[in-house]
């Protein structure tokens, strides 16, 4: 199983991992909205909070953190 949360995580583009994330901590978004979110397996869940936590890795980097500013 870990295996493969790490080869979803490392196939997530930055959109989807926002996208994944901003509806499966806070669905309350689109249902105000009218709309019903979107369910995401467990796997592809916590692959996105894994692809967030490289990312922000990244953005602490001292090359890659003055490149994204």
């Amino acid at each position: 199983m870990k295996a493969n949360i790490i080869a979803i995580a490392r196939r997530l583009t930055f959109e989807e991992v926002a996208e994944i994330l901003t509806y499966a901590e806070e669905p309350e978004l689109l249902i105000e909205a009218g709309e019903q979110p979107p369910v995401f397996a467990p796997d592809l869940v916590a692959a996105a909070h894994l692809a967030s936590s490289w990312l922000e890795t990244l953005l602490r980097l001292p090359v890659v953190g003055r490149l994204a500013n």
